[in-house]
């Protein structure tokens, strides 16, 4: 059983190196590297305009950074902390969709509809960085060079959610549920 929490631990969790703080994850391990790498991580003399990657945005606990049915604006990389993304519902019983740690991107689905499916809500006080895909063209980057950050960006994701469910079908349902 601990080698079970361990694994699924270490799916959504990725190397945390010695320049990020204690509970981030380094900028190279996370989701949203692709992107951030063409961007330059926004560094000075980046020449990114203002407001198309927001870095390290301080999320209260139970605070939301959008809700379902909000248009789609931006995707979230999870830079420390951890995001509960749910579909409320009107008994008041939330249908939880998922559990985003350290590294993770949240709202990635929202590109395909323009909305997003669910609502992301901190479990804990957590940071953020923030890609602003309606300001992405606004960059002064090749298209494509942005597109192709995206396609590893939704590749990574999948590569992601292919080896979880790989490793939680290989278990039995005891295992599973913890």
């Amino acid at each position: 059983m601990e080698r079970l929490k361990k694994q699924i631990t270490q799916i959504g969790r990725r190397r945390v190196s010695d320049k990020a703080a204690a509970d981030e994850v380094a900028c190279q391990d996370c989701g949203m590297d692709p992107m951030c790498s063409i961007l330059e991580y926004a560094e000075e003399g980046s020449n990114v305009p203002e407001g198309v990657l927001l870095r390290r945005r301080h999320v209260a606990r139970g605070e939301t950074i959008f809700l379902k049915d909000d248009p789609f604006r931006s995707v979230f990389a999870v830079k420390s902390g951890s995001f509960k993304t749910y579909i409320p519902k009107v008994s008041g019983y939330d249908q939880v969709v998922g559990f985003h740690l350290i590294g993770e991107l949240v709202g990635m689905e929202g590109l395909s509809g323009q909305r997003y499916p669910y609502t992301a809500r901190a479990l804990q006080d957590s940071s953020v960085c923030e890609l602003r895909m309606e300001s992405l063209s606004e960059s002064g980057y090749l298209l494509e060079d942005l597109q192709q950050g995206i396609i590893n960006m939704l590749s990574a994701e999948v590569a992601f959610n292919h080896q979880l469910i790989t490793t939680l079908i290989h278990q039995s349902a005891d295992q599973r549920l913890a």
